[in-house]
């Protein structure tokens, strides 16, 4: 399984509650997510 779609698998729940929470508490704000999944995983290749 690609480790992008496991990563996703992981976090998903939590940025959409978190994206919730965004819309109610600060609905103007941007959530940006910082990721470089082939920096992480270049150790295994």
């Amino acid at each position: 399984m690609p480790a992008g779609l496991v990563k996703a698998f992981r976090t998903i729940l939590v940025l959409i509650e978190l994206a919730n929470e965004m819309a109610v508490i600060c609905p103007d704000a941007w959530l940006v997510n910082f990721t470089n999944l082939a920096v992480s995983s270049s150790k295994f290749t």
